[in-house]
């Protein structure tokens, strides 16, 4: 598991532009399932299990990740961009970055503080205030490298972190991949479909797609969840935290989830023994929703991994709550089929 992890973080896959990910998904996959890609780009994979299920059941995760696109360069020769998914301003100054399929590396730079005018102290910088500086001379060197509309990845890098934990950038996005990864290498008791979809950080159009082409009528959703235990974070407000099991969120919003997955879910852990989170919130996602309506609909089960620093360069992540999450995937490729 941490191997396909260290792969899946390096790879880039800001959304819209997933081409990488799939290819290496793909290789791993090899024959264990028969795939196919749809018009919009997400992988899906279907696997023979020992039977046919009563009820058709998807694995669903999300290949692309936050990221930055390229919009134009100034007549420095610094870059100009815009944020791809939801990322705050604050975590991006003096990031290092590799954009396009070139990987030319660049630094998120921002105006040097010793510069700061007393106002511009108090406040954090806008997007408006960042530009990527690729060391270029002027515009046009800076776009005779790097053209409008590439996508640039955080080069964060992977490693063990602390006891137990793992650091790495987009391993709250790529964390399902690894897991329906390994899921795919089990022998599976009824057969199941995986998809792997794209545009997840802009508004779950591949997961829309991938459902209805995939046509179940339950789906599992990994995604990560928010994490507060944190310096500064109330106990109300902690949602989840690392270390104490994956998360079967009780509603999102306005989004309510069906109650037998759920129950179905709840029960398989305390049989085998796996700790499970319960919480309201903390996915922000639009995944689920995209699920949930795909084709004549579908009753979902969002299976969620604790993450701190989502949506950030560099997320952190348990390996113990990702061995617990896949037990709980094992346990519901048997249970939900028949439900």
């Amino acid at each position: 598991m941490r191997e396909y992890l260290r792969c899946l973080s390096e790879l880039p896959g800001v959304s819209g532009d997933e081409g990488q990910v799939r290819q290496w998904l793909q290789e791993q996959i090899g024959e264990l399932a028969h795939c196919r890609t749809d018009a919009l780009g997400s992988l899906i994979a279907e696997k023979k299990g020992h039977e046919r299920p009563y009820r058709r059941l998807l694995f669903c995760t999300q290949m692309d990740t936050c990221g930055l696109i390229i919009r134009g360069a100034d007549e420095q020769g610094n870059l100009r961009f815009t944020c791809v998914g939801d990322i705050p301003a604050a975590v991006l100054a003096g990031k290092a970055v590799r954009i396009g399929e070139a990987g030319t590396v660049g630094v998120i730079g921002v105006k040097p503080v010793h510069l700061l005018e007393e106002e511009e102290r108090s406040r954090y910088p806008k997007i408006d205030d960042l530009v990527i500086d690729i060391g270029a001379k002027d515009a046009g060197e800076a776009l005779s490298r790097v053209r409008p509309g590439e996508r640039a990845a955080f080069d964060s890098g992977f490693a063990p972190f602390g006891e137990g934990l793992l650091r790495g950038w987009a391993l709250d996005a790529r964390a399902g991949c690894a897991l329906l990864l390994s899921l795919l290498r089990e022998e599976l008791p009824y057969d199941c479909t995986f998809a792997f979809t794209v545009l997840g950080e802009t508004g779950g159009e591949g997961a829309k797609t991938a459902a209805y082409a995939a046509g179940p009528e339950l789906a599992v959703f990994l995604g990560a969840a928010a994490a507060g235990d944190l310096p500064g974070v109330s106990h109300p407000e902690r949602a989840c935290a690392l270390g104490k099991g994956p998360v079967i969120p009780l509603q999102e919003g306005r989004t309510l989830y069906p109650a037998a997955p759920s129950a179905a879910a709840v029960q398989a852990a305390e049989k085998l023994n796996i700790p499970l989170q319960r919480q309201e919130g903390g996915l922000k996602s639009a995944i689920p929703t995209a699920l949930q309506s795909a084709g004549e609909g579908l009753q979902l089960l969002p299976v969620l991994l604790p993450c701190r620093y989502a949506h950030t360069p560099l997320p952190v992540i348990s390996e113990s709550d990702l061995e617990s999450a896949a037990r709980l995937l094992r346990a519901l490729a048997g249970a939900l089929p028949m439900l």
